[in-house]
């Protein structure tokens, strides 16, 4: 088989491209650029324009279209294919499109192509910050559904395709390199996830004891990339515990506290809230719109500046002042949600960005100096702790995709500090889950306090340096979104397979 190659489209392969076309029938021609709202007959009486909106859409700042990067494959020179790879979903793309779309020239299929294509964009995908990708297929599409299972694909339910359509098979492929270590932890958590404990845990408790409830298992993996793992009976009964066994406001005094209820065990805080139902929404298209109170709660608790916080106390003072710890995976839910539903909450995701730019994500408002120096360092998994990195990210997919919060360059310091993370020896260390306090049940069916515990992938993951491996996926994300990291390789390629 020749060697395959991906390249940035360039005027020098004009004419490959354009009799690669000719071999579409007449009334597909126009499929490959229908989405920039161009014509096969516009390409030949203006090919430079059509190059000029591929890099525009290469951009992390193309907001008409969601940014995708485009290559063509090259073999002993020949064009024999082209593939785009999204570099984020909308809810169109997360049910039926996914992140990577393909296609062969006729002549060149049936000889391994559309499988060397996707092993190579997979790679661009890891450079380019993504840690899984999803992919779709026809049912009755088995060649491509080959090509996605030689790739790694893990299927997840399918969906029906519309509008008479063959239903829609569904794969994602992790882009990351997970140690023998992980993917046993990994395979740990999933069979608790899928045993009959984790429903009678669900039914006592999701989230105590830290660290071992069901809560925990679920975040380890969504924050490995993985969390399409995670057995779909386990993802619905946390989204119906999520609704049944907590209450659906944030209590700001005892008098908001209904009789019976635990003050620990049955009120959720923003924070812990925001990361779970970001998950699911992820995870269960169908939430939160199964769950409306989870709409309701944002319009009430996002304070005046912007911001949440989980001290109850804190929205009862004179003057309320929000938490930056508390604010970011509300802000992460809410920029999902937008995403993913169009939900009307822009201008809340506006006002959670303004609030973090004033603190420039990790300094006090008034005084210019850093709140929690912790802050400054990596922790992996983080759950719903706060890192530099976690904030950094969070604005930049809000510049980028939605024009906000302005100058981010003010940010470099941080910047800076995050990459120190990552130049060897002076790598940062993580932060981690040893020590604790937590809620332990008791036979009769009391809790009490008493000191956390841990299970073996918060072990693995938090080891030593691994966490750093999937922290610098967001890290190369983060700088594409700054334009510190080029949508295609230097020299125009992605790597070669040989």
């Amino acid at each position: 088989m020749e060697p395959l190659t991906l390249a940035r489209p360039s005027l020098e392969l004009k004419d490959r491209y354009l009799a690669a076309m000719e071999e579409l029938p007449p009334e597909l021609r126009d499929n490959a650029t229908l989405y920039l709202c161009l014509t096969s007959g516009d390409l030949r009486r203006d090919f430079p324009a059509y190059l000029r909106r591929l890099e525009a859409l290469a951009s992390p700042g193309e907001r008409v279209l969601v940014p995708a990067v485009e290559y063509w494959a090259l073999a002993e020179g020949d064009f024999v294919g082209r593939i785009s790879l999204r570099l984020h979903l909308n809810g169109n793309l997360s049910r039926l499109g996914g992140h990577i779309g393909y296609e062969v020239r006729p002549s060149a299929r049936t000889r391994g192509y559309a499988t060397q294509m996707l092993r190579l964009c997979l790679l661009e995908a890891r450079r380019l910050g993504l840690m899984r990708v999803l992919l779709t297929c026809d049912e009755t599409n088995s060649a491509s559904r080959r090509v996605i299972e030689k790739n790694g694909g893990e299927e997840i339910p399918s969906l029906p395709g519309g509008s008479g359509a063959p239903r829609k098979l569904r794969f994602y492929i992790s882009t990351v390199d997970h140690s023998r270590e992980v993917e046993e932890a990994v395979s740990q958590s999933l069979s608790y996830l899928g045993s009959g404990k984790v429903m009678d845990d669900l039914g006592r408790d999701p989230y105590w004891p830290k660290w071992t409830a069901p809560w925990w298992h679920m975040m380890a993996l969504h924050e490995a990339g993985l969390s399409h793992r995670i057995p779909r009976p386990a993802i619905s009964a946390m989204s119906e515990r999520l609704s049944s066994h907590y209450l659906h406001h944030f209590p700001l005094t005892e008098e908001e506290i209904p009789a019976g209820a635990d003050p620990y065990r049955h009120i959720i805080c923003h924070c812990a809230m925001g990361t779970m139902a970001r998950l699911l929404r992820e995870e269960e298209g169908e939430f939160p719109a199964r769950a409306p109170w989870v709409r309701e709660w944002i319009e009430r608790y996002q304070m005046a500046d912007g911001g949440f916080n989980c001290d109850e106390g804190a929205y009862t003072r004179p003057r309320p002042v929000s938490s930056i710890e508390s604010t970011l995976p509300m802000l992460e839910l809410l920029l999902t949600l937008v995403r993913l539903d169009g939900i009307p909450f822009i201008e809340h995701l506006e006002r959670g960005c303004e609030y973090l730019m004033a603190h420039r994500l990790a300094r006090s408002a008034r005084s210019g100096r850093i709140l929690n120096s912790s802050w400054l360092g990596p922790l992996f998994p983080r759950f719903y702790n706060y890192d530099i990195l976690r904030g950094l990210q969070l604005v930049a997919e809000c510049s980028a995709s939605l024009g906000f919060p302005g100058n981010i360059e003010s940010l470099d310091e941080h910047l800076e500090t995050v990459e120190r993370w990552f130049s060897g020896e002076s790598a940062g260390a993580l932060r981690n889950y040893r020590e604790g306090q937590s809620l332990l049940p008791a036979g009769d069916g009391s809790w009490g306090p008493g000191h956390s515990m841990t299970f073996p992938l918060l072990d693995a993951l938090s080891a030593g340096q691994e966490g750093l491996k999937y922290l610098a996926c967001q890290w190369r994300r983060t700088m594409w979104l700054t334009g510190r990291l080029p949508s295609y390789e230097e020299g125009g390629n992605a790597p070669s397979l040989k």
